[in-house]
């Protein structure tokens, strides 16, 4: 007998075990990184625990996967509701939910868990709302039940959906997705016939982040778990009901005393797979609407693996203490999503789009937002609804973007021409443009001219000397952008429609041009990307009810007339200015002849003060004292003409200070011999300042 106490003494703990949150990255061919929760008592010798698959919103999205703990269902583990249930989390990098995607991952962590496959259930939203919509269409046969909280759906068939048990909530005072976003989806379902498994609730007065109140009710996994997909029949429960009041008790109806679990890296400790050791990632067909199909595989992996390309680490460096940061809420959320009726006006894959348009930028914040976001958001707090946000030197408005589904307003400024392009497209552009594909379709099949003045003056072809693009590609390049400002001219096109196409043209210009990234030198030889033929794709703008402004200016001439909360910057940190280094971008944007200068063709350019060893301190000096913000943030590294000693006695003359820092790879374009930084990493900087 005592042997037989001894054997279960050692033998029990390896498969009951106490609440463990395991990270897994890296992990899934054409997958997310994600969390893998297993609650107490989980035994994996036993095939009985279900599988509870939470899809985050926007604001978690990026590459630091302990974002996805901030809100939902880990967090509310973490506060202490016991869900007897393997919880799945991935975190979406950015874009739209891809259901193969999360297949996969599932695929995965069912191979190597001891789980219920008759009983998965999704729940997500916002952004998650969206994607729970889509996963559910794409896998009925899958899915014992789903909740997607004020989501929507960029669907063309909804109809696989009437075989799920499916509840779908919304809040009548949601700013962020509009409550009709929900219903259209309720309408296309009871077009289809049969909605007997469908649950519609509809919150008075709730706005968006109110409905992150339901992931920590105890109802939500009553009513889950209620389903099994191997039932007769599937019926939906209807006696599990969440309202308005009962969303009121979320928080003190848990047991905060079995609030703990142990978080460990599950890489270093990956269960062995209990019947297959491989994950069979084979392609599927996503259905758009058009009607479309089109196979992700390849390149949504590809998109994958750029963006969860991370910084190393960030720390907080001390401030000062008074700083305030208010706590973050758990309970805001934003999306990407639209809060239009998109139809058939945009694509159902952001992401896929997104991904193809990223450019080649020094200085771009595109794989930082989520950092940055995080960070501001760590300081003013999480609700951005009513706030005005400022981006002083937009850039490829990476920032702005991000930004733009959070905000009230946004203001964006460069004093680039290609820049306010962009930013124009992206932030001033708010309302759909119903005939994009026809004007975009006109333009890929205009004839090439050969008479234009970027093959002229800018390919190998003309006698230049220049070898910027292909003598097709520099062709094209006319032959649009002459279209472009001639129907313009004409009134054929509207001013958000001339941005959005050219946009999309400097985007696509950008992608083939033959350079190492910058255009202060080309390449001798054409690469192959250059050698790519020139076919644009939509620069895709998030459509919403704000009324946004862009500017080109000098920002310490626009920083007086000019207010809000939040003032993000991010000057030139060095001595290379941006109309050099980007000259060809605005050559195109502004399209008008003058002499090139010299082996590159430089035209005459405007220069920043910022980028001066002499005038920085002073202009970045005289915009602090007029900013009439209450939080500025500015983005600068260890590598720039201030250093953080200076900025930090310049910015606490006007406000309590504070300072993030985060380490990054450095660009380099040039050999080591040659550069005056031989560091392989920068340390990027965040600084803040609140007015007094």
């Amino acid at each position: 007998m005592k042997r037989l106490l001894l054997f279960f003494a050692f033998v029990m703990p390896l498969c009951l075990s106490a609440q463990v949150l395991s990270s897994f990255t890296n992990k899934v061919s054409n997958g997310y990184n994600f969390w893998v929760y297993t609650p107490a008592g989980y035994d994996s010798t036993d095939a009985n625990k279900p599988i509870v698959l939470f899809l985050h919103g926007q604001s978690l999205c990026g590459s630091d996967l302990n974002r996805v703990r901030r809100y939902g269902t880990l967090d509310a583990l973490k506060m202490g509701r016991q869900i007897d249930a393997v919880v799945v989390a991935p975190q979406n990098p950015g874009g739209s939910w891809n259901p193969q995607r999360i297949m996969n991952v599932l695929e995965w962590v069912e191979a190597r868990y001891a789980v219920d496959t008759n009983r998965l259930y999704v729940l997500g939203m916002s952004l998650g709302g969206y994607g729970t919509i889509h996963f559910v269409a794409a896998y009925p046969d899958k899915v014992a039940a789903a909740m997607a909280l004020c989501g929507g759906s960029n669907l063309s068939d909804h109809c696989p959906l009437c075989q799920v048990p499916l509840w779908i909530m919304h809040g009548t005072a949601d700013k962020a997705i509009a409550f009709s976003q929900s219903q259209k989806i309720v309408n296309a379902m009871k077009a289809c016939g049969d909605t007997s498994r469908l649950r519609f609730t509809k919150l008075p007065g709730q706005s968006h982040g109110a409905l992150a109140k339901i992931f920590y009710l105890e109802e939500t996994y009553e009513w889950l778990f209620a389903h099994r997909l191997n039932d007769t029949s599937r019926p939906v429960n209807k006696d599990v009901d969440i309202t308005v009041s009962t969303m009121s008790k979320a928080y003190t109806n848990i047991d905060r005393s079995k609030q703990h679990f142990t978080v460990v890296n599950g890489n270093n400790n990956v269960p062995a797979a209990q019947t297959d050791t491989t994950v069979q990632t084979t392609d599927v067909t996503v259905q758009n609407a058009d009607n479309q199909t089109a196979t992700q595989s390849q390149q949504t992996n590809s998109q994958h693996k750029q963006s969860t390309s991370s910084p190393q680490y960030y720390k907080v460096r001390k401030g000062d203490p008074q700083l305030h940061r208010p706590q973050i809420s758990h309970h805001r959320e934003q999306t990407l999503q639209t809060q239009q009726d998109q139809g058939d006006h945009y694509p159902s894959d952001w992401a896929q789009i997104a991904g193809q348009v990223a450019m080649n930028y020094i200085g771009s914040k595109s794989r930082m937002t989520g950092f940055l976001l995080g960070a501001m958001r760590d300081v003013v707090g999480e609700d951005w609804s009513e706030k005005v946000f400022c981006d002083l030197f937009a850039g490829t408005a990476a920032v702005g973007n991000a930004v733009k589904p959070l905000a009230r307003k946004v203001i964006a400024n460069d004093l680039e021409t290609y820049s306010f392009v962009l930013n124009r497209n992206y932030i001033g552009n708010c309302n759909p443009l119903s005939d994009w594909k026809f004007w975009l379709s006109e333009l890929n099949n205009l004839p090439s001219i050969s008479d234009g003045f970027i093959y002229r003056n800018y390919c190998l072809g003309s006698g230049s000397g220049r070898c910027y693009f292909s003598d097709a590609n520099g062709m094209k390049i006319d032959a649009m952008r002459q279209a472009i400002g001639e129907w313009l001219a004409a009134g054929s096109i509207s001013q958000d429609m001339y941005y959005f196409l050219l946009c999309s043209l400097l985007e696509e210009a950008d992608r083939l041009a033959n350079t190492a990234s910058v255009y202060g030198a080309f390449l001798k030889t054409l690469k192959p990307m250059a050698m790519k033929p020139l076919v644009l794709t939509p620069a895709i703008f998030d459509c919403t009810d704000q009324q946004n402004e862009v500017y080109q200016e000098d920002a310490n001439t626009l920083i007086r007339r000019i207010e809000g909360d939040i003032l993000y910057l991010d000057p030139p940190y060095n001595v290379r200015q941006y109309g050099a280094n980007y000259h060809i971008l605005n050559t195109i944007a502004i399209y008008k002849a003058f002499a090139p200068k010299g082996k590159t063709g430089l035209p005459p350019y405007k220069r920043s003060r910022y980028c001066s060893r002499v005038k920085a301190l002073d202009v970045f000096e005289d915009l602090l004292k007029n900013a009439r913000f209450r939080y500025v943030f500015l983005s600068y590294n260890n590598e720039g003409l201030l250093s953080p000693e200076t900025i930090r006695q310049t910015m606490s003359k006007y406000g309590r200070y504070d300072c993030i820092e985060m380490r990054n790879q450095r660009f380099k374009a040039d050999s080591n011999t040659n550069r005056v930084h031989h560091a392989r990493n920068t340390t990027d900087y965040l600084f803040v300042m609140e007015v007094r």
